[in-house]
């Protein structure tokens, strides 16, 4: 740290170079150094990071959502194997992501809820226009448990409500 930096007090510390900030934070958490902490900015940070971790969930959810649903409605063979590749990819992460954080799970059904419409969205992106008709706006027609389980694609079609 330059030493035009280590003279900044921490809060404009934080707004000049955050990685320094990083770094003086754990030398004073290693430290025991309580009152050298930025507690405020330090517990927004540590608040943020634990929104990353629902964040990254979310954003998997929405490739997953929107994977079965094109392998319920799409009519194409071709790219097939790469959405059950992405819906195993995504299924695993975050199987892992809850893994690491159990206090998701609680949250996960609602989770799954919230991110059913940007699913769709994410679905009709990679679908024909006569396929897009297909994809109804409705409440999630997949249970949070099929979604990260369904293997049987015939299910997951007689499952998928038709426009």
């Amino acid at each position: 740290m330059s030493n035009q930096l280590a003279t900044l007090p921490d809060s404009d510390l934080y707004q000049q170079d955050f990685y320094a900030w990083t770094k003086r934070m754990e030398a004073a958490l290693l430290g025991r150094k309580w009152s050298d902490i930025d507690v405020d900015n330090l517990a927004e940070e540590i608040a943020d990071l634990g929104g990353s971790i629902e964040r990254s969930i979310e954003s998997r959810l929405d490739l997953l959502i929107g994977h079965l649903v094109k392998l319920a409605v799409s009519a194409d063979d071709r790219p097939r194997r790469g959405w059950w590749n992405t819906v195993r990819t995504q299924r695993r992460a975050i199987d892992k992501a809850l893994q690491k954080n159990p206090s998701l799970r609680s949250r996960f059904d609602a989770l799954f809820a919230e991110q059913w419409t940007e699913g769709l969205g994410h679905a009709r992106s990679g679908l024909r226009d006569e396929e897009m008709d297909l994809v109804i706006e409705a409440d999630p027609w997949l249970t949070p448990l099929q979604a990260m389980t369904l293997i049987d694609e015939a299910a997951l079609r007689a499952l998928a409500p038709r426009g």
